[in-house]
């Protein structure tokens, strides 16, 4: 999902003169951004979806991209079809277009800012839900672990390594990926703070219509106050081109300094490179059948030489728990293979 949301966000729009080519390129450049923010907001009611009650994220992707589809189509057909998408003289950009002002906030609120701010509320509330239910799980983590150790310390020695080991295990796989789990809440929490501003300054430059050229004009002619006036409409609209340029390059960023994809090009570089792939040595491993059924060699009885019979007790149990541990780790990682595949 955030490869959708981020190619929504790349959408940047040429200026043109009047026309139906500006028509179109004035419908999608309001319903990419739009899109990009809905794909967003999945992703961050995703998280509690599937960390928190449960539900199958592989299965909810399609109905998360349907959707998205949906409503932005259902909120810039009835502009596109009432012709309120064109050139927009104030700012010089193929936008909505009303010759009123109230008319032209109307559209810009109903159609496209009041869905943003509302995709931006359930983006923070999932976010807060997330981090309370990780605290939750922690605190009972950390009081849970002094009654297992209790418990186990009564107990013989093979249950007490039992019980540490057990111990050591979170309970819930939200504790277990939380570093994760935060690094992906990031993109729906930019895309508010994005989406936020963005808003506000959409609503600033439609209640403010005097475009720059007779913002000029005017300077010449009256005074200081004007001049002032001037350098903030041009402030405020540098920041609006900057918040667009950001955000498609700190989504960029996010994904390429992912752990799971720097990962995943290293196991494909150590693939590719023919010099590691050559000296690849197989080592011969030992199993406790092996080790464990062979006696020692220069002992005919267990009782002629107990230190062997201990080294090798020792040696099978030492290799027992080496496969304990290689299959717990070989579990652990299915376990995170699985919960990336739904988040």
């Amino acid at each position: 999902m955030p490869s959708y949301a981020t190619l929504g966000s790349l959408a940047f729009i040429k200026e043109r003169k009047p026309g139906a080519s500006c028509v179109c390129l004035a419908f999608v450049g309001v319903v990419a951004p739009m899109f990009s923010a809905c794909m967003f907001c999945c992703i961050a009611l995703n998280l509690p979806l599937v960390l928190v009650f449960g539900v199958n994220g592989n299965k909810m992707e399609k109905y998360y991209i349907i959707g998205s589809v949906i409503l932005c189509l259902a909120c810039n057909i009835p502009p596109l079809a009432y012709g309120k998408l064109g050139w927009y003289a104030v700012n010089g950009t193929c936008w909505f277009r009303d010759p009123s002002p109230s008319g032209q906030l109307r559209w810009l609120v109903g159609a496209q800012s009041v869905w943003m701010v509302l995709m931006s509320m359930v983006e923070i509330i999932s976010f807060i839900l997330i981090v309370i239910f990780m605290k939750r799980h922690e605190v009972c983590f950390l009081i849970i672990i002094p009654i297992q150790q209790l418990r186990a310390d009564t107990s013989s020695r093979g249950a007490t390594t039992r019980m540490t080991l057990e111990s050591n295990r979170p309970a819930h796989p939200i504790v277990r990926y939380r570093s994760m789990i935060l690094r992906i809440g990031l993109y729906p929490i930019f895309s508010c703070l994005f989406s936020l501003t963005a808003c506000g300054l959409g609503a600033y430059n439609v209640l403010h219509v005097q475009s720059l050229t007779d913002l000029v004009r005017l300077a010449y002619i009256i005074n200081i106050n004007t001049i002032t006036s001037l350098l903030q409409s041009f402030k405020l609209r540098i920041l609006d081109l900057m918040i667009a340029t950001l955000r498609p390059l700190l989504y960029a960023l996010l994904a390429g300094t992912d752990p799971s994809l720097l990962r995943a090009i290293r196991s494909l570089h150590i693939k590719s490179s023919p010099s590691l792939s050559n000296s690849q040595v197989v080592l011969p491993t030992l199993t406790p059948s092996s080790s464990c059924a062979t006696d020692p060699p220069h002992s005919s009885s267990p009782w002629d030489n107990p230190i062997n019979v201990k080294q090798n007790a020792e040696a099978c149990s030492r290799d027992n728990y080496n496969q304990s541990l290689a299959a717990e780790k070989e579990g652990s990682q299915e376990e995170h293979d699985n919960v990336v595949l739904q988040i």
